[in-house]
């Protein structure tokens, strides 16, 4: 159980589901530690979790403007997976939500992975 005082936000976290890559999503709670996933599967209807992540936040009394962009939370889905030692989910990820070649998406995480590993 996270204590209210201690969340930062809510997250969404993508997975590339499938043999298409399919994206696929689920929402996070936001802390100093690691996300706290709010639901154990995904599901791939994004719109659907972009309006429940604002519901929160206006439940929670945080800046519904401040939140995450599309971007960064593929961003943060890629880091989280970096994180768990899923290199290759997060390439596939990267390919899936880019519409861009291997060698692409393996440079972008690869970049990610090093400024993360700078930040510490």
């Amino acid at each position: 159980m996270v204590p209210f005082t201690e969340i930062k936000g809510i997250g969404m976290e993508a997975s590339a589901a499938g043999e298409q890559g399919t994206l696929t999503y689920r929402l996070t709670i936001l802390t100093d530690g690691k996300p706290v996933p709010m639901a154990d599967v995904y599901s791939a209807n994004r719109a659907h979790y972009e309006a429940l992540k604002a519901e929160i936040l206006q439940f929670l009394h945080m800046d519904i403007a401040a939140a995450s962009t599309a971007e960064s939370a593929d961003d943060n889905s890629i880091q989280s997976l970096l994180k768990q030692g899923r290199k290759v989910d997060a390439i596939a990820l990267v390919r899936a939500s880019q519409h861009i070649g291997l060698t692409e998406a393996v440079d972008i995480v690869n970049r990610i992975d090093e400024k993360m590993k700078t930040a510490k």
